[in-house]
């Protein structure tokens, strides 16, 4: 796929579609609800697999600018989410991952943490998407980056253990 400019990338449609989701979940996530831990999981899952599979979908970008990593989110507006999603879950924070599915030598599970995962996730998405708002060139060409290059090596992993988790704790 040929690579863009972040002007074209912020009017695609992909990235519209994308953006969609992204607002489906972060109401998911920052709303206060009446639904019980079992439909918030429900629903998360499937919010969070359509964002995580819209994000394949993005074009790339061709890098104009070189930023400094800022983020938006304070410390506390993360410490905020935390505790609104630890009440969301209920009890089932816990899972067992395996890091590298395909390092054959005998590699024990370690624990994974939904409010973990949920809070990277929605860090690295959120920064991007207020950076992008921002309407400043060089911040939005690294709000693009955070949440693209994010998905690659970060934010993506989260979001497959979560997904997977979710879907364990669900349906089985």
């Amino acid at each position: 796929m040929e690579k863009i400019g972040y002007e074209k990338f912020i009017e695609s449609e992909e990235y519209l579609i994308f953006k969609k989701s992204v607002d489906e979940l972060f109401h998911l996530l920052e709303e206060e609800t009446t639904a019980s831990t079992y439909e918030f999981r429900c629903k998360l899952h499937k919010v969070l697999s359509k964002v995580y599979a819209l994000s394949w979908d993005l074009p790339p970008i061709e890098l104009q600018f070189e930023t400094e990593k800022e983020d938006l989110l304070s410390e506390h507006q993360l410490k905020k989410m935390n505790l609104l999603i630890s009440n969301k879950l209920g009890d089932k924070n816990f899972y067992f991952e395996v890091f590298d599915p395909f390092h054959l030598e005998k590699e024990d599970p370690t624990q994974g943490w939904l409010i973990d995962d949920l809070s990277d996730i929605y860090k690295e998405i959120k920064n991007g998407i207020l950076k992008i708002e921002s309407k400043k060139p060089a911040f939005i060409e690294d709000g693009i980056w955070d949440i693209v290059f994010g998905r690659n090596v970060h934010w993506g992993n989260h979001a497959i253990n979560a997904i997977r988790a979710l879907h364990y704790d669900n349906y089985n």
